[in-house]
């Protein structure tokens, strides 16, 4: 959070003031200044962390980053999974993806739907339509930026050109978007829990799939996406996990392992169990980050591995355990060898493990 005051002294009127908190409280030029990221009126922390950027000529580039908020972290490692599970990340942290989704306030009537671009640096801004045809709608964004936002009915895909002639398009393909159920035809007006039939999809976010520059050259993402069926034969998104990003001569890859349930640790619950037909459509996610590896392509090779490491908290109270990062170690140079969380609750030495490797940079460290 960047606090925007003048270099001079603050004057006692300025003190008492509210500062302005930005979309998400993040802002790009903060990345890895921990001043620059606590919001001195809450007392809160918006950390992001660059982790590597991929990039290519034109002015193509994908950043990626982790982010850390203090904002309801304390609550959170008192409250069971059912109520506050921890993504992929763990407790407090995030992975930065970009995507645009509909808030609807728990109504599927169109006339509570708003629209957000949640950007890749962990904040969010509104979407305002400021026109409508049957083909394609228009928006506007309210950070008072000067790209172009359709929204293409037919094809139910969005694209932003930016003013460099940039194009990012979201949800070009259904694997890419997100779903969720209601019932009453395609007019209707209600999605909690029902197994009848008489169901319709509707579509709830539209992920960043592409971003083209004027030469025709992209970068590409793709993603896993799980859905389940309910009620008759309709399914909706569960959770969505980012897998890779493509860019010319290279590729990202998102390395996940599966959380932890049994009798002992519950990393995550699922809010509602049986053995009849779904129908809830609970959203958790199942999987844990445990690692991005930057892949060369002809011949395939890792040139770089970013390795996460975790310790489990909160094991008193099994359905409250909660996975918490404790550092990202950045390796140029691979060797054999694994540090994932144990299931003793701590965190594996990682000493003995990565001794071979080379050029082994602490990215950061919560303890």
């Amino acid at each position: 959070m960047t606090i925007e005051t003048s270099a001079s002294p603050i004057a006692v009127e300025a003190e008492s003031k509210q500062p302005a908190i930005r979309y998400g409280q993040l802002d790009g030029d903060g990345i890895g200044n921990i001043h620059e990221s606590i919001n001195m009126f809450q007392g809160e922390i918006a950390l992001p962390i660059d982790l590597l950027s991929v990039g290519g000529s034109g002015g193509l580039e994908a950043a990626i980053s982790l982010h850390y908020s203090s904002s309801g972290v304390r609550d959170a490692a008192r409250t069971w999974n059912i109520e506050s599970p921890t993504g992929i990340c763990g407790l407090g942290w995030s992975l930065g993806r970009e995507l645009i989704y509909l808030d609807n306030h728990g109504s599927v009537s169109a006339n509570n739907d708003i629209y957000y671009l949640a950007q890749s640096n962990g904040g969010r801004v509104r979407l305002h339509c400021i026109s409508q045809t049957a083909t394609e709608w228009i928006f506007e964004s309210e950070s008072y930026d000067f790209s172009r936002i359709i929204y293409r009915v037919n094809d139910n895909l969005w694209e932003i050109t930016g003013t460099s002639g940039t194009v990012r398009r979201y949800g070009t393909n259904e694997k890419n978007r997100l779903k969720g159920v209601k019932w009453g035809g395609s007019k209707g007006n209600w999605s909690d829990a029902s197994n009848r039939y008489g169901q319709t999809n509707f579509y709830l976010g539209w992920m960043l799939e592409e971003i083209v520059n004027r030469y025709g050259q992209k970068i590409t993402f793709d993603y896993e996406k799980l859905e389940v069926t309910i009620g008759s034969d309709k399914e909706y998104t569960r959770a969505i996990y980012l897998k890779k990003i493509q860019s010319q001569s290279r590729h990202v890859r998102f390395c996940y392992a599966e959380k932890i349930n049994n009798n002992e640790i519950q990393e995550y619950l699922a809010p509602h169990t049986g053995t009849g037909p779904e129908a809830h459509q609970d959203r958790f996610q199942t999987k844990y980050l445990d690692a991005i590896e930057v892949v060369k392509e002809d011949p395939e090779a890792v040139v770089l591995r970013v390795q996460f490491l975790y310790s489990v908290e909160n094991a008193i109270e099994v359905r409250q355990t909660k996975i918490q990062l404790l550092m990202a170690l950045r390796l140029s140079t691979i060797t054999t060898g694994c540090c994932r969380r144990s299931r003793e609750m701590r965190c594996r030495s990682f000493s003995t493990a990565w001794s071979k490797s080379k050029n082994i940079e602490m990215l950061m460290a919560n303890s």
